[in-house]
């Protein structure tokens, strides 16, 4: 390029993670913490499953797996207007509650309907943690740090 000439495109760095709001930075670390433990179910879940019944076929093991974000799919459009129309805190704080109660019941489910009612359950707390997370991160960050922010949540 030669000297007096303008770059068609610069990359400018907006934000940087010490401009994120500390708060935004915990929730990010909290929902690590969740997906994290979230990921270390679904190995030993079809070991699980069989050890409920072990006639199951292999088809239930796999929905059983994977109808945690089936529940997210569904919580996601109700979730997003509720925290629009009555802020991020309750949400949060419901969807902590409910996905935490659906992990422990679904720890001690005694078949394998039961134990795929409590991770539907599990799954829209989870979306309910997600969308209020998102909506936090939305109010309390500025143009140049919202792009970092939204980044370390999803």
């Amino acid at each position: 390029m030669e000297p007096g000439q303008r770059a068609i495109f610069s990359v400018r760095h907006q934000g940087t993670l010490a401009s994120v709001p500390r708060p935004v930075l915990f929730l990010a670390i909290a929902l690590m913490l969740m997906r994290g433990a979230e990921s270390l179910v679904v190995p030993i879940l079809p070991l699980y499953v069989k050890l409920l019944n072990a006639s199951i076929v292999l088809s239930l093991v796999g929905l059983v797996t994977s109808i945690n974000r089936l529940g997210t799919v569904f919580a996601t459009p109700i979730v997003g207007r509720w925290c629009d129309r009555i802020g991020y805190s309750k949400p949060l704080m419901i969807g902590v509650f409910v996905a935490s109660g659906a992990c422990v019941l679904g720890g001690v489910s005694f078949g394998a309907i039961d134990l795929g009612l409590w991770r539907l359950l599990s799954g829209i707390g989870y979306g309910t943690v997600t969308l209020a997370t998102l909506a936090f991160a939305n109010r309390v960050t500025t143009l140049k740090n919202r792009a970092t922010a939204m980044s370390l949540i999803h």
